[in-house]
């Protein structure tokens, strides 16, 4: 911390902290899709569709910008395939599978912490009063210790805005789903079957933390790409390769389902 230890009160220092999220906001998010079945013959069924959005992320601070990132229809284009194959026209054995990709929405927790809502500030003073009933935000006792400013701090949470700090290729959070599954009717109440399942991150949305002269500043973007292709640092440590995020679910499931009189139904799964 700047000045402190070289500079010292009568009896150390102290500091204050402001920590708070202030401020209000709001942005609408719009969706188009479009889904329907297809029976290409007797056997064979298709499901074919596609999901668009139009996304703002907003700011936190009107008076700096009023969105901060905003991700366009072409941006979040999402394929919906899926299909079912009567395998020999007697209702008996189904094949079914399906892909699709997904886009989440950006939650406003981290457009808080990088955009203006949360806020967070340090004051370094020297204590030359051994009185800490005088201590306070508005008294300001003893001298700055951060630097020779009057009542300057250190800054927790810098508002950040800009392309050298919000990437101009950032890309929205997505991942692939694929479901492959094969149903067998054993006995006209009883079917079996087995599914597979497969999802699979493609990027993230991170507000990547640096220090910078004291003050901690972010970089939005995706992990491992574009501007957060590089984590830059301060001090001793040098600079290394920002890993891309990773996340995959693979999953094998088996079925059993009975259908009894009287309304009954049982299921199980492994």
């Amino acid at each position: 911390v700047p000045g402190v230890g070289a500079g010292r009160g009568v009896y150390g220092y102290y500091t204050i902290d402001d920590i708070g999220t202030i401020g209000e906001t709001g942005a609408n998010i719009y969706s188009l899709f479009v889904q329907d079945n297809w029976s290409v013959n007797s056997r064979l069924t298709l499901n074919l569709g596609i999901r668009m959005e139009s996304e703002d992320i907003p700011s936190f601070r009107q008076d700096i910008a009023e969105t901060a990132v905003h991700f366009g229809w072409g941006q979040k284009v999402a394929p919906r395939l899926g299909f079912a194959y009567n395998l020999f026209g007697d209702d008996r054995v189904k094949i079914s599978g399906s892909y699709g990709r997904y886009y989440d929405w950006t939650k406003y927790e981290l457009a808080r912490g990088t955009f203006g809502g949360d806020v967070w500030t340090t004051r370094y003073r020297s204590l030359d009063d051994p009185d800490i009933s005088k201590l306070s935000r508005a008294n300001l006792t003893g001298r700055n210790l951060w630097d020779s400013a009057s009542d300057s701090f250190k800054d927790h949470r810098v508002p950040s805005f800009g392309s050298d700090v919000v990437d101009p290729d950032m890309k929205p959070m997505s991942q692939d789903a694929y479901n492959l599954g094969f149903e067998y009717q054993v006995r006209s109440n009883t079917v079996v079957g087995v599914n597979f399942v497969r999802t699979n991150l493609l990027r993230t949305i991170e507000d990547i933390g640096t220090l910078i002269n004291g003050s901690e500043t972010y970089i939005y973007g995706n992990p491992g790409e574009g501007l957060a292709t590089t984590a830059f640092t301060t001090g001793l440590t040098a600079p290394f390769e920002m890993p891309k995020a990773e996340r995959s679910y693979t999953a094998l499931e088996f079925t059993a389902n009975r259908r009894f009189s009287n309304s009954w139904f049982l299921g199980g799964s492994y």
